[in-house]
């Protein structure tokens, strides 16, 4: 597991044992991607600027509040990162129409994302398909 350092700094991270990897937690209920997407960024030394990457900045380069996979591989890529995404399904996958937290963006997502997993590779994004096993 990971080992906690000694509480939260004086920016609001909560420092962990590598004083390198700070955890950024998200600030709203769509945001975890993005949050998740700052900590790589932070903790990556592709360029010293992006240690100064804010959560603003992330949120103002995404097209919407509904984040894909797809979505966050773009933003990572677009700060430099090589991106490699491995998903059991590259799209949209039909069963998210019934969760209450897709079924009203779905259909505009799906145009957008699938797109998006057109122009993965020609943006310098490897996409991989895998099936998951939980046994």
């Amino acid at each position: 597991g990971i080992e906690l350092g000694r509480g939260i700094t004086n920016d609001g991270f909560l420092m962990l044992a590598d004083p390198g990897l700070r955890l950024v937690r998200q600030r709203k209920e769509w945001d975890c991607g993005l949050a998740c997407a700052l900590m790589v960024l932070r903790g990556s030394k592709i360029e010293k600027t992006s240690e100064f990457v804010t959560f603003e900045e992330l949120e103002k380069r995404c097209v919407s509040q509904s984040i894909w996979t797809i979505d966050l591989a773009f933003l990572l890529r677009s700060y430099g990162l090589h991106v490699s995404l491995s998903t059991t399904f590259p799209g949209v996958n039909p069963s998210h129409k019934s969760s209450d937290f897709y079924k009203e963006v779905l259909d505009a997502d799906t145009s957008r994302v699938l797109d998006l997993f057109k122009g993965a590779s020609k943006a310098g994004i490897s996409v991989e398909s895998k099936h998951v096993n939980f046994s």
